[in-house]
């Protein structure tokens, strides 16, 4: 069944099967966003969407804070994890979008569910039910002061523009692959490691030292409302199947 949707004037197709929504083509939906954003935006806000159009959160900057790539197993499992439910084809290096705690809006907030990868993980990720698209991800270091996102997994009309900062944790990078990083880009081996200078870095300290403004909830509100997390019992490194 085909259908549209609607954005101050923009009409997006999109094609229904089942209960999922798929848009026709994220590339146009990006376009769309572009001239939106153009015109219309609320330049104090941005959004965060699944590629189903089902769930939407909107925060209040128009900004990411910032981004590191992030060679951890766990950030890389749990997009593996996506694409074999069948989100957006997961990368071997992930690149994570850090922006405020700060939710102005939630919509769909039937179809999100929070996962964590295994008892006592430490990260909490936050997925559109339909089309497996991540929507946020929470880890006791944000202090709930800010919450990522991963490129590629999600769709967002916010400012990524940016080069990211780090590459972190590349210890857990496979073993026989090299990994494409900007020239010059400062490598973390562990963000556990015992060299803290990394957190000195200006843009660093604009990802971990920047407060929401209290115009919405947090993360950590959103989560509560989701529900307790999934315990999905992956084996670590291991592909889902």
């Amino acid at each position: 069944m085909f259908g549209v949707s609607a954005i101050h004037g923009f009409t997006l197709p999109f094609y229904h099967f089942s209960r999922s929504y798929f848009f026709k083509s994220c590339e146009s939906y990006r376009f769309v966003l572009k001239h939106y954003n153009t015109v219309f935006k609320d330049n104090s806000m941005g959004k965060i969407f699944c590629f189903c159009g089902e769930c939407e959160l909107t925060v209040a900057s128009d900004s990411a804070l910032g981004s590191y790539l992030c060679g951890c197993q766990d950030c890389r499992q749990a997009a593996q994890w996506a694409e074999f439910k069948g989100g957006q084809k997961a990368k071997i290096l992930q690149k994570d979008i850090y922006v405020l705690s700060d939710i102005i809006d939630v919509k769909g907030l039937q179809h999100m569910k929070a996962y964590l990868l295994r008892a006592g993980g430490l990260s909490t990720r936050v997925y559109c039910n339909l089309c497996y698209s991540i929507l946020g991800i929470d880890f006791p270091a944000y202090n709930d002061t800010r919450f990522m996102f991963l490129e590629g997994h999600c769709i967002t009309d916010l400012d990524i523009s940016m080069n990211p900062v780090l590459a972190i944790n590349m210890v857990d990078f496979p073993k026989g692959k090299t990994p494409d990083l900007p020239q010059g880009i400062k490598i973390v081996s562990s963000i556990h490691d015992p060299d803290k200078s990394w957190t000195q870095l200006p843009k660093v300290k604009r990802i971990r030292e920047t407060f929401p403004s209290n115009r919405g909830k947090r993360f950590s509100q959103l989560l509560n409302e989701i529900g307790p997390p999934k315990i999905l019992e992956l084996e670590p490194g291991l592909m889902p199947k």
